[in-house]
């Protein structure tokens, strides 16, 4: 899904001519909707045969970020959530704590052990999305949602 304001291409091949339900007639779109929309093309090869194909872009409001209550956060608590360029992440447990940040695809991004209790990642050269921050010690597991912006 896209958040309200983020634009996406959308990009098909394999015809000679394409016709968008936009009207477009170029091979890829770029798209930012402000609610969830379906997009159609139609290709025709050379030989005049045609096909149709739809994708259906979700969006969000992509405004209300979880807070964790500090209950709950049992290695680290990560700030700001949204972030521009840099985020805080300051330790609340005793001992080495492993940080992993990862994209939605799982390409691993940051990956080192954090030894002080207070820690700046810059995030600036990631691209806005969601990512997942795995912090881990020889005991337990915790996963926090972030977002750049």
């Amino acid at each position: 899904f896209l958040c309200v304001g983020e634009t996406a291409t959308l990009t098909v091949s394999g015809a000679s001519t394409y016709t968008w339900s936009n009207n477009s007639l170029t091979n890829s779109i770029a798209i930012s909707p402000t609610i969830s929309t379906t997009y159609t093309v139609e290709g025709t090869d050379s030989n005049g045969c045609m096909n149709y194909s739809s994708v259906t872009q979700n969006v969000s409001l992509c405004t209300v970020i979880e807070e964790l209550d500090m209950t709950d956060q049992h290695l680290i608590s990560v700030f700001p959530n949204p972030a521009q360029s840099n985020i805080d992440i300051r330790s609340v447990s005793d001992g080495i704590i492993t940080i992993q940040i990862t994209d939605v695809l799982g390409k691993t991004l940051f990956f080192d052990e954090l030894l002080n209790k207070k820690n700046a990642i810059n995030i600036e050269h990631y691209v806005n999305g969601f990512y997942i921050i795995k912090a881990s010690n020889k005991k337990e597991t915790q996963i926090i949602k972030l977002v750049k912006q």
